[in-house]
């Protein structure tokens, strides 16, 4: 995979080359990545880490779904869709997306899990507010 201008915008090839294959693996890598932060929000019992996996888990599921999606239109040779671009585009717009989610860790997450714990730890003491 390069990162020239005449690989993204140019007619791609009727068959699929090794770039193609290597953007199948990386959009089957992040669907699998988003099924493992998924369960992983299942089973923690922590809310303000079950907000961060939830956010991890959506942004890596349908980034790879999407790329899923549009190797199957390459594979197709559907005219327009199957360009790479859209691919790229799909790469963008992940990045994007994660660095929403590195906003959220940097800025707010701590205070919320500061704020979580001590809540936890307060109703400790409390009778009657167990969860």
């Amino acid at each position: 995979m390069t990162f020239d201008k005449f690989f993204w915008f140019s007619q791609p090839s009727l068959i699929l080359t090794s770039a193609d294959k290597e953007l199948l693996w990386i959009f089957a890598g992040l669907t699998l990545l988003g099924i493992i932060f998924k369960i992983a929000e299942a089973v923690m019992h922590h809310a303000v880490l079950v907000k961060l996996y939830g956010k991890l888990g959506a942004a890596t599921f349908w980034m790879g779904i999407s790329g899923l999606i549009w190797y199957v239109l390459r594979y197709e040779n559907t005219p327009v869709l199957a360009d790479r671009y859209w691919a790229g585009l799909t790469l963008l717009c992940f990045i994007i997306w994660l660095l929403a989610i590195v906003w959220f860790v940097f800025t707010k997450f701590r205070v919320e899990k500061r704020e979580y714990d001590r809540q936890m730890l307060n109703s400790r003491y409390i009778p009657g507010s167990r969860k």
